[in-house]
């Protein structure tokens, strides 16, 4: 899939799942803080949906079910 794929789109994917699990990270990390604040686990869960989402539209797009 990665193939077809402009150059500089294939570097914003891996880019992405890098920064996907770095979030998920800093996500279970916030999790097992004490004290718990929920505020700053909700940052991360939102960075995490906006990098996964973006990953998301590059795989149908490479798909061919985006334009």
């Amino acid at each position: 899939m990665l193939r077809r794929l402009p150059p500089i789109v294939q570097f914003i994917f891996i880019s992405l799942i890098g920064i996907f699990i770095g979030t998920v990270i800093g996500l279970i990390n916030e999790f097992l803080q004490q004290p718990f604040h929920a505020a700053d686990a909700v940052v991360w869960l939102f960075l995490m949906v906006i990098s996964g989402g973006i990953i998301t539209v590059i795989v149908l797009f490479g798909r061919n079910k985006l334009g």
